[in-house]
């Protein structure tokens, strides 16, 4: 409890950082790998003028063949943050990606037309990883939001175990934080931490193009995202 509440670096929280960065991003490429594969499982119930980016998507990772996930390790590590600042400590960063990157492979392997087996423990397994997601970093919540919605959609007999598990880690952390810090919930979850106030659109201007930790420059391949959402024409 010293050392939480001191919030000292010692080499082994150096070594533990850049082994959970590096397991993150192989975790990330298994499930770009799974991610592929239900696109592949979709095409044949979709136009083909709608897949063609698809398609050629499909032939790239076939032609790359036993190399995909390599390369895709490769790309998530340098051409984002992940191991040249994510990776320097076991504080927030670094486990955060490694149990959301963990939790996206589940969701991934849980759906679609070949789903994960064992559905019940892999949901508890997936409950646990976002409520321990919660509590390295808060802002996972929003990571929460997303894996219930699509496991009500796609997989709805998922989500009871699910559930079980998200409630039963978010006791335990609760129990833990009481020995440990000496109250359930620190200060820095607190939902009065988050708000407007004069400095918010500079604020939001510094995580997304500023060159000490802009979102953008770090990672600029993200500003592609937003053609997804114009219409499949364009």
């Amino acid at each position: 409890s010293d050392q939480i509440t001191a919030g000292t670096v010692g080499p082994l929280q150096v070594v533990g950082g850049s082994v959970s960065a590096s397991l993150g991003a192989v975790m990330l490429a298994l499930t770009t790998r799974r991610l592929f594969q239900l696109m592949a499982e979709t095409a044949a119930d979709r136009e083909h003028s709608r897949l063609q980016f698809t398609h050629r998507m499909l032939t790239t990772a076939s032609v790359l063949g036993r190399w995909q996930v390599t390369l895709w390790i490769v790309v998530l590590g340098l051409g984002t943050s992940l191991w040249s600042v994510a990776s320097r400590s076991v504080g927030q960063h670094a486990p955060s990606v490694l149990l959301g990157s963990i939790a996206m492979f589940l969701l991934t392997s849980m759906i679609g037309q070949h789903p994960m087996p064992r559905r019940v423990l892999s949901g508890m397994a997936l409950g646990a990883l976002l409520a321990l997601a919660y509590w390295e970093r808060p802002t996972n919540l929003v990571l929460s939001f997303v894996a219930i919605a699509v496991i009500s959609v796609c997989r709805h007999s998922v989500l009871p175990p699910l559930i079980a598990g998200l409630v039963a880690t978010h006791l335990a952390a609760l129990a833990a934080n009481t020995v440990l810090v000496g109250r359930a919930v620190p200060p820095y979850f607190t939902g009065g931490r988050v708000g407007w106030h004069d400095e918010y659109l500079e604020a939001m201007a510094a995580n997304l193009i500023s060159p000490g930790r802009g979102l953008l420059l770090f990672s600029p391949f993200l500003a592609g995202a937003a053609l997804l959402a114009l219409p499949s024409r364009r």
